[in-house]
């Protein structure tokens, strides 16, 4: 997967929020059907006065008729952190980062259409669920700097409970699909614990490393895992191409001129 670093990060860049539906059905924060025109100006409306809009949200990626805005990337961008347990800097994320994330949510709109169309569903109170929520509110010092955490964030403790829920249901279904191929004979555990496992545990001052039957089990997931991550990448390649995905431009909202 483009930079992944754990068969976690698969989880977090796809993970979504929302249940995307098509453009005739309700609005949602997450998606919706792609505009004719690639620029919607943001207005608000106080007492039926029309103000005038600071910046403009435009599409920045189309997935099939699935529209992706710059205020998705930045909404998307907000979550990575506030899970993180990190803030937004005042100065805003460099152009890189949200092209990042904009290719991390493509990957997400990509997956949840598989697990829609393959049934998977996770309930809200799912052991994986809650396992992560609470490692989330863990990252927080207090239950107050939690709060003050999902508003910097803009978003609900419920908002953060479907991210988790569309998460888990994302990698059952990279694991349903994926682990089956992602074989592991003995030849490749035992360089893993020569060539990888040895070294690093001497580089920590372990000078008496554990017997390879006491750590073959682990070693084994960990080369499952890296055989996942290389064949979800592979898989998420030909989805792009299947589902037709487009970029527009940066991954920023335009200032208003």
């Amino acid at each position: 997967m483009r930079g992944s670093k754990a068969f976690r990060e698969a989880g977090n860049r796809i993970a979504g929020t929302t249940k995307r539906r098509p453009a005739s059905g309700p609005k949602t924060t997450r998606s919706r059907a792609l505009p004719d025109v690639f620029a919607v100006v943001i207005l608000a409306v106080i007492n039926g006065a029309y103000l005038r809009a600071e910046t403009l949200d435009r599409v920045v990626a189309s997935v099939g008729n699935t529209a992706i805005t710059a205020s998705d990337v930045d909404r998307e961008y907000r979550l990575e952190l506030f899970i993180d347990g990190q803030s937004p800097s005042n100065t805003g994320p460099a152009p890189a980062v949200l092209e990042q994330v904009r290719s991390r949510l493509i990957d997400r709109v990509l997956l949840e259409g598989e697990v829609q169309a393959n049934g998977i569903q996770v309930a809200a109170d799912d052991q994986a669920v809650t396992q992560r929520f609470e490692a989330a509110r863990a990252r927080y010092p207090t239950g107050q700097a939690f709060e003050d955490g999902l508003r910097g964030a803009r978003i609900s403790e419920d908002d953060l409970r479907l991210h988790f829920m569309r998460q888990a249901e994302v990698l059952r279904l990279i694991d349903a699909r994926l682990r089956p191929e992602a074989t592991v004979e003995a030849p490749e555990i035992e360089a893993y614990y020569h060539n990888t496992l040895i070294p690093d545990l001497a580089r920590q001052g372990h000078e008496q490393p554990p017997p390879l039957s006491d750590v073959e089990d682990r070693i084994r997931e960990i080369l499952v895992q890296q055989k996942i991550n290389g064949l979800l990448d592979q898989w998420l390649e030909r989805l792009r191409a299947a589902r037709d995905v487009k970029l527009y431009g940066s991954a920023q909202a335009e200032e208003k001129k």
